[in-house]
């Protein structure tokens, strides 16, 4: 189960993530996470380890205290689910092109990854299905003895 400091910290660094420019994607291999993990992070839905936030601290160029920080001049606004906090980005911090393209660039290398992954997979049925044919002949040929 999640907090209210996960929540802000997730949002902190979905924040500081935007601020410079950078993907979901970019930071997950940065940090050498998912980047399903890294969005679960950001909306804090899970726990973010200590290990972990050190390394995306680091990425994002910050110490791990200004994951937890309120104070710096960040646009805070106070939601409406459960009262949490939500942080965001200022309109100006990135080019939305550039950002968009960022966005591209990365849902075509999960695609790119997908497409291998479903390769791999149909190589592995049809060598299965080639073993499970060669059992399936040994058996039977050791039955007629």
């Amino acid at each position: 189960m999640t907090s209210a400091i996960d929540a802000l910290v997730g949002a902190r660094i979905r924040w500081l993530r935007c601020r410079r420019g950078t993907t979901v994607a970019e930071l997950a291999a940065s940090a050498a996470v998912a980047p399903e993990r890294m969005a679960r992070f950001e909306s804090g839905v899970e726990h973010v380890p200590i290990d972990v936030l050190q390394v995306i601290a680091t990425a994002l160029g910050v110490d791990v205290e200004d994951l937890f920080a309120q104070s710096d001049g960040l646009p805070v606004e106070q939601g409406d689910d459960a009262g949490l906090l939500e942080l965001r980005p200022p309109d100006a911090a990135v080019d939305p092109l550039d950002l968009a393209r960022r966005h591209l660039e990365a849902a075509l290398a999960l695609l790119s990854v997908a497409e291998e992954a479903a390769a791999a997979s149909s190589a592995a049925k049809a060598l299965d299905d080639v073993l499970q044919a060669e059992a399936r002949r040994r058996r039977s040929g050791s039955l007629k003895d």
